[in-house]
Parts: C-alpha cells; sequence; structure tokens
C-alpha cells in the first residue's frame, strides 16, 4: 500500500452520473471494489476511458492499492484538475521521455536498422520502442504500449486495450482490436481501424484516418485531414479545413451503408472543437 500519490482519474462529463467528479473536491468511501479505480499512467487512464463522453483528471490519492495491471484503488483523493486535450498529449510526450530512459523487462527497444519485424504475441502490459524505419509491428497481446518513433512504420493492433503512438511521419497504424487508442503526433499517417470502442488522437496534418465499427471517438487537432466513419454511434471533433464523411446503416438489422454524409470544418456551418455524430440520417451536435 502507498500512503499518498498522484495518479489519474477517468470521470463521466454528465453531472447526473455518478462517476461525475469536480475540481477541487474530495472523495471518500467505498466506491466500487477496493474504493475508486484510478490509474498511474495517462496511457492506462486512456485505454480506460471514451474521450467522447469522459474526463481525465490528475488527483492526490491515498491509501493506494495495485488492483489488476493497469488500475489501482483509493479509497480517499482529492480532485486536483481536469486535463485538456492538450495536457493529456504533454503528458503522454512526457511518459514516453520517462520511459525511454528507463531500463525495464517490460521495455522493448528494436534496432535502428531499416525493415526490422517486431512481433509481441504474449506479452502484457509492455512498452514497445520502435526506432527501425520502413519497420513492423504486430502486437497480438494486451494492455501494451508502442511508441513508433521513426518513419514509414506499420504497425497492427490485433488484441484490446492497446495503446500505438505514432512520433514520426508517414507511418500505418491499424487497429483489428476494441478498446485500442492510437495517437498521431506526426503527419501524413494513415489510421485504419476495423472495431470498435477505439479512441483516435491526430495532432498531424494530412492525415487520412478511417473507421468501421461502432462507438469509436476521433479528436483531429489539426487542418488538412480527412476522416471516413462507417458504423453507428461515432463521434468526431476535428479543426477548420477537416473534411469528414460519415456514412451509416440503412436500418438496425442491416450493415448496407445507404446514408452518406459529406461536410467539412468551416467554422461556418460546422465549428471546431464541436462532437459531431450522425442520428438518423443526419449531423448532429452531440
Amino acid at each position: 500500500m502507498v500512503e499518498k500519490q498522484t495518479l489519474y482519474l477517468v470521470g463521466n462529463k454528465e453531472k447526473n452520473s455518478s462517476f461525475y467528479y469536480e475540481v477541487g473536491k474530495e472523495y471518500e468511501g467505498n466506491f466500487t471494489t477496493g474504493g475508486y479505480h484510478v490509474y498511474e499512467t495517462i496511457l492506462d487512464a486512456l485505454k480506460n476511458c471514451f474521450i467522447y463522453h469522459s474526463d481525465i483528471f490528475e488527483c492526490i490519492c491515498y491509501n493506494v492499492k495495485r488492483y489488476n495491471l493497469t488500475t489501482s484503488t483509493c479509497k480517499r483523493m482529492k480532485i486536483l484538475h481536469k486535463l485538456t486535450m492538450e495536457d493529456v498529449l504533454t503528458d503522454i510526450k512526457r511518459h514516453y521521455e520517462i520511459i525511454s530512459n528507463k531500463n525495464t523487462d517490460k521495455l522493448f527497444i528494436s534496432h535502428k536498422d531499416s525493415y526490422e519485424y517486431t512481433k509481441c504475441y504474449d506479452e502484457v502490459k509492455a512498452t514497445f520502442l520502435l526506432r527501425s524505419p520502413c519497420g513492423r509491428f504486430d502486437n497480438c497481446s494486451h494492455f501494451n504500449d508502442a511508441f513508433l518513433i521513426e518513419d514509414e512504420i506499420k504497425c497492427n493492433l490485433t488484441s484490446h486495450h492497446n495503446t500505438a503512438v505514432s512520433l514520426g511521419d508517414f507511418n500505418k497504424l491499424n487497429s483489428n482490436g476494441d478498446f485500442n487508442t492510437i495517437i498521431s503526433y506526426g503527419d501524413e499517417n494513415n489510421i485504419n481501424v476495423n472495431s470498435s470502442h477505439n479512441n483516435i488522437i491526430s495532432l498531424g496534418t494530412d492525415t487520412i484516418i478511417m473507421c468501421n465499427g461502432e462507438n469509436n471517438s476521433v479528436v483531429c487537432n489539426s487542418c488538412h485531414n480527412t476522416i471516413f466513419l462507417y458504423g453507428r454511434h461515432n463521434h468526431v471533433q476535428a479543426e477548420c479545413g477537416t473534411k469528414i464523411v460519415f456514412s451509416d446503416y440503412c436500418n438496425t438489422d442491416s450493415k448496407d451503408y445507404t446514408t452518406v454524409c459529406v461536410f467539412t470544418i468551416d467554422r461556418k456551418e460546422f465549428h471546431p472543437n464541436v462532437w459531431y455524430t450522425m442520428e438518423n440520417g443526419k449531423i448532429t451536435e452531440c
């Protein structure tokens, strides 16, 4: 048990939710099994939240106990502040700088030779630093983090609850598992998601994002990007100049894409920093 520790907390944005928290308040009690569930790293918090309807807080926790691979519990905590998307992206960079200077059994660093193939079949809660230009990384396990440091790397996430962070350009990131998080800092990356309940955050330009699934959340914090969303209950927030294509099923019993809406974030009809989704064949604000 750790007497006092600064950790991350995931809360719901809805005020009527039992998971709604306010900055500056203290919370105490046996909220769920073991108390309040908190996370040591920002990447672990992202694995357990949906950026469309979740907030991430930094908090001081007391009497902290390890609960599972990514989660700790505490029975008393104080909410310090709510993280903006810029805070989240800064903390991810900070986490990368910290982990890249550690030498642990769960840290795997690829060679700098081009075209190196790295694979993960059974490692859990590991971190991979991929430094091979034009390399390839296949992750068939879960709860892992991968940092694509160089350019033109192919990254495949075929299992669940993983995170891939692209720091280079021209990288290709694929997710065929659910509850994965993909963060792209570089330019001209290609993100392809064929699953549901994923978080996608893009900071670079000229990026193409394709989501085929349900309940995916996309944040695009720069311009000149293109987003394709196929399926129900997907949500997107983007900067001015981003082109978005929404496709939905024609009815509850069919998976034919019969309703298509194309629009651009232009500050006139569609605005930056606003969440949009498709409901009954129309684009609506959330």
